[in-house]
């Protein structure tokens, strides 16, 4: 039930990010830009936020216990500067890395060998809109 409901899940968030239209584009100006939504649970992480200009270089401790990660990243509207997301295990060995400096909608499962325990999320001077969801199964 779990593989079918995470699938589920990830093809609904590529659905409803790839349906929008230009009307739907939020603006870069709103009060709201660099404040970013961050929730990290048992087996599941996410990231948010309407990026302008925005610098950010944090790791987050994931609660992972699953051998199978999902990853979906969605980077949408005027996208300028630099990002890169890194997974490491326990041991600091790279499990998933991926730059994110350009308009992305990515989704990948990965079957793992070992346990996720890292996120690390860099931006450098990054404008546009990051949504990022990390789910263990």
């Amino acid at each position: 039930m779990k593989k079918i409901s995470l699938s589920a899940f990830t093809l609904l968030l590529l659905f409803n990010l790839s349906s929008c239209k230009n009307e739907d584009v939020f603006s870069i100006n709103d009060s709201s830009s660099n404040i970013p939504v961050i929730a990290n649970a048992a087996n599941a992480f996410s990231f948010t936020v309407a990026a302008n200009r925005y610098n950010y270089s944090e790791t987050h401790n994931l609660q992972m216990s699953a051998d199978t990660l999902s990853v979906a990243i969605t980077i949408s509207g005027e996208v300028n500067g630099n990002g890169n997301i890194l997974i490491k295990d326990g041991t600091g060995a790279a499990i998933y890395q991926k730059d994110l400096g350009s308009s992305m909608i990515s989704a990948e499962v990965l079957k793992l060998v070992t346990i996720p325990k890292t996120l690390n999320l860099n931006f450098s001077n990054f404008t546009g809109k990051i949504i990022i969801a990390v789910a263990g199964k």
